[in-house]
């Protein structure tokens, strides 16, 4: 649940927070599981950031981020069909642990959420980031399928989050123009940091 309100801030212009939600979710379950899971969640959190934020964004910023994000998607496949659940496991807990740390390093709080009187520029690249992982998002169903975890389980699932994904997704996009996140950032990444050493350390069995 929790994972899943922070992926709705994401989704309606807290951008980054959105990262802490896998890393939760792997917690309690396995990664492949919990991704499987999770992504129609963030299709449907798409559709509403997207609209929300449809006019402001920009084809240049499109046509960087996106061939980067195919790349990641196929590799990301290839990799998730190739080695063990650990491995998997290890690598959400290491990529978190440097996305968190590398946040506090930026010190990027300040910057990601939309005060009232942001500047035109800072609402496109809020806009852009919406299409972009919605793009994103869409381009890893036929993986997921090809990978077997969309059974009826894990898509029930998803569907019992729905109401809450959206909630949280409305609610980020009234907040982002209102609230000053530094602390709230700080506190995410630093939870970041933690979550994902443990799940690296999970994962190379430090701990059994």
């Amino acid at each position: 649940m929790v994972a899943v309100i922070l992926s709705g801030l994401s989704k309606g212009g807290f951008a980054g927070i959105g990262a802490l939600a896998m890393p939760l979710m792997v917690i309690a379950n396995p990664p492949l599981q919990s991704a499987a899971v999770l992504l129609p969640i963030l299709i449907v959190q798409d559709l509403v950031g997207v609209w929300s934020f449809r006019k402001t964004w920009d084809k240049v910023v499109l046509m960087v981020m996106i061939p980067g994000m195919t790349l990641g998607v196929l590799l990301g496949y290839l990799f998730a069909a190739r080695v063990s659940e650990t491995a998997v496991l290890a690598t959400v807990g290491g990529l978190s642990f440097v996305f968190g740390l590398h946040r506090l390093w930026q010190d990027t709080g300040k910057a990601v959420a939309l005060p009232v009187n942001a500047p035109r520029w800072l609402g496109v690249l809020v806009g852009s980031n919406a299409l972009c992982f919605a793009y994103m998002n869409l381009i890893k169903v036929p993986a997921y399928i090809a990978l077997g975890q969309f059974t009826p389980a894990n898509l029930l699932h998803s569907a019992e989050l729905i109401p809450v994904a959206l909630a949280s997704t409305f609610l980020g996009v009234i907040l982002v123009r209102k609230v000053d996140a530094e602390r709230f950032y700080t506190l995410i990444y630093l939870t970041m940091v933690g979550i994902g050493l443990k799940l690296v350390l999970d994962g190379l069995g430090v701990f059994r």
